[in-house]
């Protein structure tokens, strides 16, 4: 990171000083204030979770939800996988509290299905604890809609010059960003059965040194990393990367004239590699036909909309909705696309 600091120092980046904040450990906000960027973004001025004075009494524990319960091998091969990795660190709940005190707060852990036995792991800085809602981010990240996906399209066309698209998905991406060590707590969990009982002074607790799914600021820190190294492909490549570089949660995607392809894309992934952004390269994917974030592009045609396999899926679940099929879960899914 230190050498994404000097190089953004030397391109006179407005961001490049925040590299410490990164280096040192991010806070997660909970009961702090956190730093406004006005020079690279506008402000945020609505929450989507209702905030919560300090008066309101947090539970210090919840139950994991029924879906981690259910697929306790599951969730105890991910955990230790953290743990190997440095990701997470296992304690005694009595040693837990004995570092953290009032900050120590066991929030419910889940397991999301996402087909073809596989899991992601979430944990729940919300209900109960009320971390999320302790948190207010003051920069405003925007994610890209339909709408920039159309603008980027109509840029390309203007150009009169025969484009391909570059998609990519970083590894993990919010799990690569530090926390200060004096937030551990606060994302503390546990595979211990909490249902009506308090955890026992030897029950083993873990908590997260890193960015975790299901902290509102967990994608902040994260996106604002990525806006970096997207930013110093720019700086590098200057004139040959005139174009947008839209990146969603750990999706990133770039459109560049055929001609530069073979220049572009070995100096783009060593400015991944650099600060150490692993890729998800059985996802490294592109064309002239694409899909990302669930969008249909062609770059030949210049038309954008949403795939026959998605149409297909979306069809499919207004039937099943219609004859009162769906769970909690597909109407989840439904909503994400």
């Amino acid at each position: 990171l230190r050498l994404l600091q000097a190089f953004l120092r030397t391109c006179e980046d407005p961001d490049a000083e925040a590299i410490d904040i990164y280096c040192e450990g991010v806070r997660i906000g909970h009961k702090l204030k956190m730093p406004r960027t006005p020079a690279i973004y506008p402000k945020k001025d609505k929450w989507r979770i209702k905030y919560v004075d300090q008066e309101t009494v947090e539970d210090q524990w919840a139950p994991n939800y029924r879906t981690a319960r259910e697929r306790l091998e599951v969730l105890e091969s991910k955990v230790q996988e953290d743990v190997a990795d440095g990701r997470m660190r296992k304690m005694t709940f009595q040693e837990a509290k004995k570092t953290y005190g009032q900050d120590l707060l066991i929030g419910a852990m889940g397991l999301v299905d996402e087909g073809k036995d596989k899991f992601r792991l979430i944990h729940d800085g919300t209900h109960r604890v009320l971390i999320n809602n302790r948190i207010r981010t003051l920069d405003h990240l925007p994610s890209p809609m339909v709408c920039d996906i159309s603008a980027e399209m109509a840029e390309v066309e203007e150009t009169g010059v025969a484009h391909i698209a570059l998609v990519w998905d970083f590894k993990s991406a919010h799990r690569l960003v530090q926390v200060s060590p004096l937030d551990w707590g606060l994302q503390a969990c546990t595979l211990a059965d909490l249902r009506g009982k308090a955890p026992s002074p030897d029950a083993e607790v873990y908590v997260n040194t890193v960015g975790t799914f299901g902290f509102s600021t967990a994608g902040y820190w994260w996106g604002r990393l990525a806006a970096m190294v997207i930013g110093a492909a720019h700086y590098f490549l200057w004139d040959g990367l005139k174009a947008r570089t839209p990146s969603f949660a750990a999706d990133g995607m770039i459109p560049m004239p055929i001609s530069k392809f073979r220049k572009m894309v070995p100096v783009l992934f060593s400015l991944f590699g650099i600060p150490g952004f692993p890729i998800k390269w059985s996802k490294v994917t592109g064309g002239t036909k694409f899909q990302w974030v669930g969008y249909w592009s062609d770059l030949d045609s210049f038309r954008i909309g949403i795939s026959e396999r998605r149409q297909r899926w979306i069809i499919e679940w207004i039937r099943a909705a219609l004859e009162g099929r769906p769970t909690i879960a597909d109407f989840d899914s439904a909503l994400g696309r």
